[in-house]
């Protein structure tokens, strides 16, 4: 995995802040932080996530990946982590409200990085795709 960046998400339903990665491609988490994002505990969400795997609903091996993260120390350690579609899955069983929020804010962070990824290499496929939506609705 390329490029990892932190960044905060601010629940408007409680005052935790969570820190969480933000890869090329998608957000990832891990239980403990799922669970602080949807306000319960840490088995609760390894539970769901092994639902969701047994019966085939998120398939494993396209939602976990390992993350070199530096612990309290200073050393790096690998940590299972889970994608955004792992994410949604489990918030949308335990705390609804929470998960749409998190994913509309996460579609917009993915957005924005997206876009200035294109701006950097890309300076003119941002007007070009711009004209295009203006052709289109301006034909329909």
């Amino acid at each position: 995995m390329r490029a990892l960046k932190s960044l905060i998400y601010k629940s408007p339903f409680s005052r935790n802040d969570l820190k969480v990665i933000m890869g090329s491609d998608s957000f990832y988490m891990t239980q403990m932080q799922m669970s602080k994002l949807y306000g319960c505990s840490v088995k609760e969400v390894y539970c769901l996530l092994k639902s969701l795997f047994a019966t085939n609903e998120l398939e494993k091996s396209l939602v976990n990946r390992q993350i070199e993260i530096k612990n309290k120390n200073g050393e790096y350690i690998s940590a299972n982590f889970y994608n955004l579609d792992a994410v949604i899955a489990v918030g949308y069983r335990l705390n609804p409200k929470e998960a749409t929020h998190f994913h509309i804010w996460s579609m917009q962070m993915l957005k924005n990085h997206l876009f200035e990824t294109f701006k950097i290499k890309e300076p003119g496929i941002i007007e070009s795709i711009k004209r295009k939506f203006s052709h289109m609705l301006a034909v329909a």
